[in-house]
């Protein structure tokens, strides 16, 4: 227009709230929600609201805090099943106490071994390893033993993932 400025259109109407990156307050309570969104960091990762000049970290904060707020009943909906109060370094620890009391003895009777490589979320991925590692029912090892094993003890939303080396 006359004055030099950059008409930005959007997809979602709403106030500008980044005036940096023309993001709007509807834009951020979208992206909030849809991905789970808590922190400015998060927000700034997915919108770039917030990473230039800063005037708006105060108002978007505010925009999350008020989306973060939910109801208790559609707090609990929203909840991953996996929720159980441990971070996921408790969730890693116990997963690899229980291989190495449990899971690892019992494939080595057969000459077998097992690594844990990473936990994510609700999946939790392992290396089979020795006779396991070739072995043809590894499959059913992982499902009717280690995955049982693990879902009894642990959590029964963990899912277990071979990973090959």
């Amino acid at each position: 227009n006359c004055n030099g400025e950059e008409k930005v259109i959007h997809e979602l109407d709403g106030e500008v709230i980044c005036k940096c990156y023309g993001v709007t307050d509807n834009e951020i309570k979208k992206v909030a929600q849809e991905n789970k969104l808590h922190s400015m960091d998060e927000i700034t990762n997915y919108t770039k609201a917030g990473g230039g000049c800063g005037q708006c970290v105060d108002k978007i904060q505010s925009i999350l805090d008020n989306v973060n707020v939910e109801p208790k009943t559609r707090a609990k909906e929203s909840q991953s099943p996996l929720n159980d109060g441990l971070t996921n370094i408790q969730r890693i620890h116990l997963i690899e106490k229980m291989i190495d009391e449990r899971i690892r003895p019992a494939l080595h009777q057969d000459s077998g071994d097992i690594e844990l490589v990473d936990v994510n979320n609700e999946t939790v991925y392992v290396r089979l390893k020795g006779a396991c590692a070739t072995c043809p029912s590894s499959s059913n090892t992982l499902r009717r033993f280690v995955e049982k094993e693990i879902q009894k003890e642990i959590s029964p939303y963990l899912k277990v993932e071979e990973v090959k080396t």
